[in-house]
């Protein structure tokens, strides 16, 4: 006689059997319902990648026809800015999509094998063997069109997710390319908004020199004295602040992740951070670097439209202002001593016609020096801001430099100046081609060159100061150096120069002060401690800062006078940036916001 436990075990092998194929059955429809919207969200995001409204079409020709009425640009930017975003939310939903559909494919599989296997024992009992063999494969092919049918669907979806894993793929090519970079013609800001921000290392031109004179003198971290805020940042990196109206850019990095940071400059707040990652063609290491450098030396630089942001392992990419990823690419694993620390500049292509609004198409320069000089590695590249294409690549017979490239506007032309042992060069922004050469230079060059007073001013760390006349052609080093002085060479700090006179920043504390024109020395202060971050002129006044995060406050002439000293309480090696009645300062672990009180 059975017992009741063996009289219900058919009823329950049923009630599973019934389970299993109702979730397969849901899960199916529901993975063929997610299938349908993923198709129609990846229709509608290469349909805005290979076109563009009516809408969008007829302003941009309004803007061309009517260059200088304001509304007329701020309306397109408006409708560009609504697009752009409609598209990185298609991306971001693509993904979301493919990882569900993928979840669903996998559950309809599982459910349907589940379903299967309980079959086999529900099934009934019978003498006729031929049908049993008839209903068996029946059975097994039905299995396999639902097992095949979620297979499809779980693959479409994994290749969907990993497709749109990222905002990042390769660089658009073709009439994509040509429509993205017609999309953002009219955005190029002014050369006012330029010299009103800081938008690169050591602010416009690279100079060391602030457009503003109405910049804070004292304060104190520890007591809240002068400071409108303190934010923490997520990641460490040796980068100094860049600033572009309402928002301040960092990046950082570690052996697991590399990040831009937006924070707002008014409160502080973390606006977006976005992670750089799977980019294509980037390496799988991660770099072997100096503690000094780090994985996220180079500062970052924007045209007030994208930020471009450039880390150790030689990945490369650019954000909108709303924290959308426009393009990165890999520039190759850099071959570096102790690490790649060149920051990034932006050079305006084509300069806009009389009566237009705007500078031209910005380029990112890259000075990529690498290797040692007889080993042919080092370059230097030119990329498009708008789509992240090459615009102009030129080798460079250098050794590994760690200096970031400055354009001179000279009374000749723009020139984009680098150093790196043993040259001085000097090159044509718009194509990359070599104007003039000087050697002068020598060793491990980390400071950067600077334009001002009508010279170039280039340093060979520890030895000397070169002043050089950029108006040569071929090798001047016999014919337009201006002068040379061998006292107070810095080896990290880069110079400033306001015109007048000539600063440099030894990292022992030395400050030496020369006449920017003839070269005479006029004074040498010794400061204590020690000194990675370059010094900046402000109007009437010298701003140094030391590895403590303690700011000397000099008077700029031809002779040392301290005015003040101030203090966030934190260590600091990055370059403070300076804007309007604010000066930005990263420390390790914080940026601060230093402002007048009326501010």
């Amino acid at each position: 006689m059975s017992s009741p436990q063996q009289d219900k075990r058919p009823d329950l092998i049923m009630a599973a059997y019934q389970a299993a194929f109702a979730v397969a059955l849901v899960a199916g429809i529901l993975a063929a319902a997610v299938a349908a919207v993923l198709a129609t969200k990846l229709a509608g995001t290469q349909q805005y990648r290979a076109s563009e409204s009516p809408e969008i079409i007829a302003s941009r020709q309004q803007v061309h026809s009517q260059p200088g009425d304001a509304q007329l640009r701020q309306r397109y930017r408006d409708l560009d800015l609504k697009a752009r975003r409609e598209y990185f939310v298609r991306m971001r939903q693509a993904r979301l999509g493919g990882y569900l559909l993928a979840a669903l494919g996998g559950l309809c599989i599982a459910a349907a094998v589940a379903a299967g296997a309980l079959a086999w024992k529900v099934r009934p009992a019978g003498p006729m063997p031929e049908v049993r063999a008839e209903k068996r494969t029946a059975g097994r092919r039905a299995r396999l069109a639902v097992g095949g049918f979620a297979a499809a669907l779980m693959a479409v979806g994994i290749v969907a997710a990993l497709r749109y894993r990222d905002v990042f793929t390769s660089p658009p090519t073709g009439r994509q390319q040509s429509q993205e970079a017609g999309a953002s013609k009219p955005a190029y800001p002014s050369a006012e908004e330029v010299t009103a921000n800081w938008p690169r290392f050591r602010g416009p031109g690279g100079r060391g020199v602030s457009a503003y004179a109405n910049v804070p003198t004292t304060w104190n971290g520890q007591t809240g004295q002068g400071i409108l805020w303190r934010s923490s940042i997520p990641l460490p990196g040796q980068n100094s602040p860049i600033v572009w109206s309402n928002r301040v850019f960092l990046t950082g990095a570690d052996r697991a992740k590399r990040e831009v940071f937006c924070y707002d400059a008014d409160t502080g707040s973390l606006l977006w951070r976005r992670e750089v990652r799977n980019v294509p063609g980037g390496p799988s290491e991660v770099p072997a670097v100096s503690e000094e450098a780090g994985l996220a030396a180079p500062t970052a630089a924007t045209d007030g439209r994208r930020v471009y942001a450039i880390f150790a392992n030689g990945d490369l990419a650019a954000f909108s202002f709303d924290g959308g990823g426009v393009w990165a690419r890999n520039l190759g694993l850099p071959k570096s001593m102790y690490g790649y620390a060149s920051s990034l500049a932006v050079y305006y292509d084509r300069v806009a016609k009389p009566g237009a609004s705007g500078l031209g198409a910005p380029l990112v320069l890259i000075q990529y020096d690498q290797g040692y000089e007889e080993d042919g590695l080092s370059e230097l590249l030119a990329i498009e801001g708008a789509t992240g294409r090459t615009a102009w690549r030129t080798r460079r017979p250098v050794a590994s430099s760690w200096a970031t490239p400055v354009v001179a506007d000279t009374p000749g032309g723009p020139q984009v100046i680098t150093c790196a042992t043993p040259w001085v060069m000097a090159h044509d922004p718009s194509d990359g081609k070599e104007i003039w050469r000087a050697k002068c230079l020598d060793g491990e060059v980390a400071p950067s060159p600077i334009y001002a007073g009508g010279l170039v001013f280039a340093v060979t760390p520890d030895v000397s100061v070169s002043a050089i006349r950029p108006d040569g052609r071929g090798d001047v080093t016999s014919t337009h150096i201006a002068w040379r002085a061998d006292e107070g060479a810095p080896d990290i700090a880069s110079p400033a120069s306001d015109g007048k006179t000539l600063l440099l920043l030894a990292t022992q504390g030395l400050l030496t002060c020369y006449d920017a024109a003839s070269g005479k020395k006029l004074y040498e202060h010794q400061f204590d401690g020690l000194f990675r971050s370059s010094p900046t002129f402000a109007g009437n006044r010298v701003y140094v800062m030391d590895e403590k995060g303690v700011t000397y406050v000099i008077s700029a002439g031809g002779s040392f006078n301290l005015l003040a000293t101030a203090e966030v309480g934190e260590k600091s090696n990055c370059s403070p940036a300076f804007a309007d009645g604010r000066i930005y300062i990263r420390g390790e672990e914080n940026l601060y916001c230093i402002a007048n009180k009326a501010d």
